[in-house]
């Protein structure tokens, strides 16, 4: 009989399970049998008649009435005492169930399964069933240890679906009960394994810190413990302790301590089942996941039964696959458009945000329920709003972070919402109705420092940055409380700031129409100007009159040959006998970016047989003024009169006469033809550096432009790339030929005033006021545009909302104007790369000083340069030493290296110093070639000199390179600026007295000339045509090495254009004017 038993324990188990999930009866008093209402007393004698005719069945009611006693002792809520009342009742109400009870086909079935796997454990433990004999201790002992409890459970529960759906008030709990025999099966086998322990420690840690955050403990002490022991309380403690507690995180850490074990158990990955675990735990706190889960669940079934045609085996013996087929079946594009299409907006996106800080407006979200409910309805302007919203990319390893969408779909939305349409399945009433819809593309940034990227290195912080597609009703609040609701609190857990970009008006701005309108005004002057001479040289208006560039009413032919002789004329007017004073148009013919009209910034001549640009000779006075012969023009001199200044400014406007000046692909006889190239090669280094300092890193703590910025920083550590690092190089180089050019121009024209009182004066007064006059015109207006115009220039989805630098112009353009903005308000600098302006403009200053003591003692003047360029070069050690750092780690902490080093004027006068000195060299020594071996030597040092100075800190930059030392970055500093102007100094020198070879062909080809003219208005506006791009563009930039050539030779190609188009308009025309003025005094 002891099998017997067994049978009986497991019946008395489910007959618990059946009396809990069961409905009782309607009433306890009367029982029906055969159609007889019988009294209580007939009832038992009836009942007591049966089971003393069946021994067995009256045990097992036994036994089941015992442990329905037992539980209900257990189990009783609310009442501190189980009465003898409660027990009569349960005890009738089981013997008034218990005939349908075991008529129940579940319970048969359930029966079944406890009956079969009784047997296979019977024949694991290799014990026989003798009728005869009944089972032992021993045997019972072996059968439990081999008994498979678990999947005893499991079936049991697969068969009592009904009873479980009749519970859960479900049609269907298919998915439940899979995920609950999972559940089972797990708990038992990890509860059998060490890792139970673990589990077990995470349980009660996680528990214990829900009771510290219950309030529990703070009750404790003011009302005692007394209320713990109440067992009215008991309930009502433990769901405390577990609302409180992050039951979430309990199950991610439990998972992660035995997913080895899981995995062991299924043969496979759980982490599926883990998923499902944690979707199904948010589902009950968020009805959006709830929804959602609801869908997922009934197509998961539909393919469930179709994968496992009716035999439920499959899920025993092959679980894994059996999910993975089923959940590859599942169509889940069909699956969300149902889910979409039968749920309002707002269950998707409650208002139910966490923070009273992240309040949204009314409207705004109102317009966003609207949209998400317009999208449902298939509406194809709200299908564009979250089309435009940016997507995950590719290579989001690599850095590529920046999520952009589609900003021009978005904002190009346009749409009414009338009174009363129906929008998901919702008839829209509200007071604003009818409304006109418009959007909005703001950017979502969201933090990701523990991202380990490379650009981190350089100081740009790795962030995501999401573009996102809203109701113009919108601001910048209202969409951060919107992806801080609590349906996203999980995917934005990191955000940091929302900003939506905003179309400027041009209208609205009076200081853009103010400067739209003298952009109109020169270019209706130059229209204007044009067809005047076009008109007079057609004898329209006017008669012949003699011009500075033609004589009019000439062939064009002679208006060449007039215009070849006065230029060769133009300079020859320094006549003590006739005029007093010295002519401006030759006093400052000095070399600076900006470039000469003509070629006299270049009209080095040597002493021997070439015209100086003064048309003077030389100190020992050993060549006389000489003047090139041409072929006679003939002039009607008879008709030749003087244009009045009026006349002149005008026609200084004219393309006719400034086109010509620019494009001129040839230089005078004397000069130095080399400068050309170099000045366009420097410009040209300019812009390639410019091009990822501006275009890549400008703005990159807002806006990150690349699709692979990770590379950048490899590119960084190639050999090639050291040309970028040594980006500041140009600007020596610019530096040194300013310094040349004014000794050799300047100290002639003051040894010949004489040092007289009157003649110093008008010189010194000439030397800044036609300076000033020359660079302020082109400077002014590009200041201007870039101040009042840029803002408008520029609309896209990588410009940054916060244009600091403009908003610098507006406060501290003063700086700039002048030329101090170097030395005040260094961190607040308008136009940043006009600091060469300023460091020209400084040492122009300067060099007057030193031009007059070389005058008066040449060997005094020169110590005194020489002293300065040590000073220099001390100063920059120590300043370097002091403020360590370099373009590249200027990006990361600029440590006082720009304001102190680079931009620093003491610090970077070495070069313009060596330009001075070299000019003076150059006019005091004969125009001839020295022997082949010391141009060999010449070249050969000044080469690997060169090429030293720009890449020896390759051993820094290079992969797994070391960094320098604070003394040796100071002792590089020192030296690279002063001796790279020596070898740019050797380089003129040798191509000048004809030791070039190929290098001087290159240099001196003609296409450098009419380029190099538009040096100085390249420079100015290469800085915005680059941002301009950088920021209008609607796409990320993949950089290669392709990529950035083409980038390069775009800027250079546009920014020559624009630059073309100002010297044209301003630079040109304004030098004229000059010269008209400067003549009549």
């Amino acid at each position: 009989m002891m099998e017997h038993g067994i049978f009986g324990f497991f019946t008395a188990m489910f007959f618990v399970i059946f009396i809990i999930l069961s409905p009782p009866s309607s009433s306890f008093d009367i029982i029906d049998i055969g159609g007889q209402n019988l009294s209580h007393t007939a009832e038992a004698s009836l009942i007591a008649n049966y089971f003393l005719t069946h021994e067995d069945e009256a045990h097992y009611v036994y036994e089941s009435i015992r442990a329905s006693e037992d539980l209900a002792k257990n189990i009783s809520s609310g009442n501190p005492v189980v009465t003898q009342e409660l027990l009569n009742a349960f005890s009738w109400y089981a013997l008034t169930s218990l005939p349908d009870f075991l008529r129940d086909e579940i319970v048969r079935g359930i029966a079944g399964v406890i009956v079969d796997e009784t047997g296979v454990a019977m024949v694991r433990a290799n014990v026989n069933l003798n009728s005869s004999k009944p089972l032992s201790d021993e045997d019972i002992q072996k059968i439990r240890s081999e008994f498979n409890y678990v999947k005893t459970v499991t079936r049991s529960i697969t068969i009592a679906k009904p009873l479980i759906q009749n519970y859960r008030q479900e049609n269907d709990s298919t998915i439940f009960i899979i995920l609950l025999n999972k559940a089972i099966e797990m708990s038992a086998y990890v509860a059998s394994t060490p890792t139970f322990q673990t589990v077990m420690d995470i349980v009660v840690d996680e528990l214990s810190q829900g009771f510290l955050k219950s309030g529990l403990p703070e009750r404790i002490v003011t009302e005692g413990d007394a209320f713990l022991n109440d067992q009215n309380n008991t309930l009502s403690i433990v769901k405390l302790v577990i609302e409180s507690s992050n039951i979430e995180r309990l199950i991610s850490r439990s998972y992660n301590a035995s997913k080895h074990v899981l995995d062991d158990l299924y043969n496979g990955d759980t982490l599926f089942l883990f998923a499902t675990v944690i979707n199904g735990f948010r589902g009950q706190q968020n009805p959006l996941i709830q929804s959602a889960f609801k869908f997922i669940e009934a197509d998961f079934i539909i393919n469930y039964m179709k994968e496992i045609g009716g035999n439920i085996s499959s899920i025993y013996s092959d679980s894994s696959n059996t999910y993975v087929d089923v959940i590859g079946d599942v169509d889940f594009l069909a699956m969300i458009q149902s889910m979409l299409a039968s749920t309002e907006a707002r269950e998707f996106l409650p208002y139910n945000s966490s923070s009273e800080e992240d309040a949204i407006d009314g409207d705004c979200y109102q317009d966003v329920l609207d949209m998400l409910d317009a999208a449902k309805a298939g509406r194809i302007w709200a299908l564009r709003m979250i089309d435009s919203i940016g997507k995950i990319p590719h290579g989001v390893l690599r850095g590529n972070l920046n999520f952009l969408g589609d900003m021009d779909m978005c904002v190009n939305v346009r749409s009414d919402i009338n009174g009363y349409e129906v929008l998901g399945n919702v008839t829209r009433s509200s007071p604003r109705d009818p409304r006109f819809v418009r959007s909005k593309y703001c950017r979502a940034v969201l933090s990701s420092e523990d991202m380990d990227l490379d650009v981190a290195k350089v100081g740009v912080k790795p962030r995501i940055t999401w573009g996102v597609c809203v109701p113009k009703t919108c601001k910048e609040d209202d969409v951060y409380g919107l992806l801080k609701l609590d349906v996203f609190q999980n995917t934005t857990a990191n955000l940091q700031k929302v900003e939506c970009l905003q179309e400027t008006n041009i209208t609205q701005d009076t200081a853009a129409i103010i400067t739209i309108s003298i952009l109109c005004f020169f270019g209706f002057l130059v229209l204007c100007a044009t067809a005047y001479v076009a008109m007079e040289t057609r004898e329209i208006v006017g008669g012949k009159t003699v011009t500075d560039g033609y004589v009019s009413g000439e062939t064009t032919h002679q208006k060449g040959n007039v215009e070849e002789q006065r230029n060769d004329l133009k300079d020859v007017h320094i006549d003590e006998q006739n005029n007093k004073h010295t002519n401006i148009n030759v006093v400052l013919n000095k070399y600076v970016l900006q470039s000469e009209s003509d070629d006299q910034a270049a009209n080095i001549a040597s002493q021997n047989n070439d015209i100086h640009s003064n048309g003077a000779s030389n100190d020992a006075g050993v060549t006389k003024q000489t003047v090139p012969t041409h072929k006679p023009v003939t002039i009607d001199t008879s008709i030749d009169r003087e244009e009045s200044l009026g006349i002149k400014i005008i026609k200084a406007f004219s393309l006719q006469a400034n086109i010509p000046r620019i494009l001129k692909a040839e230089a005078s006889p004397g000069s130095i033809h080399c400068l050309h190239g170099i000045r366009f090669l420097s410009i040209s280094w300019v812009i390639l550096a410019h091009s990822v300092s501006l275009g890549f890193f400008k703005d990159s703590d807002q806006v990150w432009p690349l699709v692979n910025p990770d590379d950048v920083m490899t590119m960084m550590q190639r050999f090639t790339a050291q040309i970028l690092i040594s980006a500041g190089t140009p600007v020596d180089t610019f530096l040194m030929m300013s310094g040349t050019l004014l000794t050799y121009t300047q100290l002639e024209h003051i040894e010949k005033i004489k040092m007289s009182g009157s003649k110093v004066v008008r010189y010194v007064s000439f030397y800044f006021v036609t300076r000033i006059f020359r660079l302020m015109p082109v400077y002014i207006l590009v200041l201007l545009v870039y101040t009042t115009l840029f803002t408008h220039m520029v609309y896209g989805p990588l410009m940054p909302v916060n244009l600091e630098y403009v908003t610098h112009c507006n406060d501290n353009w003063w700086t700039n104007l002048l030329f101090i903005n170097n030395l005040v308000k260094t961190n607040e600098q308008c136009m940043e790369w006009s600091f060469y302006l300023s460091l020209d403009m400084q040492f122009y200053i300067v060099s007057l000083v030193l031009l007059f003591l070389m005058v008066l003692k040449l060997g005094m003047g020169i110590a005194t340069t020489v002293t300065l360029v040590v000073g220099s070069m001390i100063i920059t050690a120590w300043q370097q030493y002091q403020y360590t750092g370099d373009l590249l780690m200027w990006l990361q902490d600029d440590n006082g290296y720009l304001k102190n080093v680079y931009i620093a004027p003491w610090c970077r006068i070495g070069a313009f110093l060596v330009g001075l000195i070299f000019g003076v060299y150059l006019k005091k020594r004969p125009r001839k070639p020295l022997s082949k071996v010391i141009g060999f030597a010449g070249w050969t040092i000044a080469t690997l000199v060169a090429l030293t100075l720009k890449y020896c800190k390759y051993s820094v930059y290079m992969e797994g390179g070391d960094p320098w030392t604070r003394l040796q970055n100071a002792i590089y500093e020192s030296f690279d600026r002063p001796v790279w102007a020596m070898c740019v100094a050797w380089v003129v020198f040798a191509c000048h007295n004809k030791m070039g070879g190929i290098v001087n062909s290159l240099l001196s080809w003609g296409g450098f000339i009419p380029l190099s003219r538009l040096g100085y208005c390249i420079y100015l506006v290469h800085p915005i045509v680059i941002l301009v791009h950088g920021f209008s563009r609607r796409s990320l930039f993949y950089v290669d090495d392709f990529g950035l050539v083409y980038l390069i030779v775009g800027h250079t190609t546009i920014s020559l254009m624009c630059a073309f188009v100002l010297a044209t308009a301003i630079e040109f025309p304004f030098m004229g004017i000059m010269k008209s003025m400067t003549g009549r005094m």
